[in-house]
């Protein structure tokens, strides 16, 4: 049913993971921000481009109504108002953008991606610790995870995972539609 499977940590300084039908991850790019009118928004046109560019390395066609796209939403609990507004709308950006041009997209919280592949704080006894300490643990957490699954793929190393993060939202995204079929 679905040919390509793309997971998006739509942050600020997020990325976009694209994995095949075999659940490959192809590769991973940064999600890019451009300026408008004295704002940072991601850019839609650069988006397509992008994950177009990935699948053209990897010499396959994209067929956008093949495509299952996975988004994380930002949880505005943990962000102040005005950046967690900036991201969601991000969310919303991407999410127009890619159902525009025909692929199947859905959100996700945060917190339920990280829950149901067991990187998530319910998961995890961190009493006393800071939530600065909490959510790094959790970042690494999920960096750890992400490598277990794509053993062979070389994530560049970043404090904020965003990379790990994108690949295990696409993971997901390609795991529950392949108990779907």
């Amino acid at each position: 049913m679905y040919n390509h499977f793309i997971g998006i940590d739509a942050g600020k300084k997020g990325a976009i993971a694209v994995l095949n039908s075999d659940g490959e991850l192809l590769g991973i790019i940064r999600l890019r921000m451009r300026s408008l009118w004295g704002r940072e928004i991601f850019d839609p046109q650069q988006l397509v481009r992008d994950i177009s560019s990935v699948c053209a390395t990897q010499q396959c066609d994209i067929d956008w109504e093949g495509v299952f796209v996975l988004v994380e939403q930002v949880n505005p609990r943990k962000q102040g108002r005005s950046s967690a507004f900036s991201f969601s709308g991000n969310s919303i950006g991407i999410v127009i953008a890619l159902e525009t041009i025909g692929a199947k997209v859905q959100s996700i919280p945060s917190d339920q991606w990280k829950e149901k592949l067991k990187v998530g704080s319910s998961n995890l006894a961190t009493q006393g610790s800071s939530e600065a300490e909490h959510s790094k643990f959790l970042k690494l957490l999920a960096a750890k995870k992400a490598k277990e699954l794509f053993p062979k793929f070389k994530f560049k190393s970043s404090a904020t995972k965003d990379e790990e993060e994108s690949s295990l939202i696409a993971w997901l995204g390609w795991n529950s539609c392949k108990k779907v079929a």
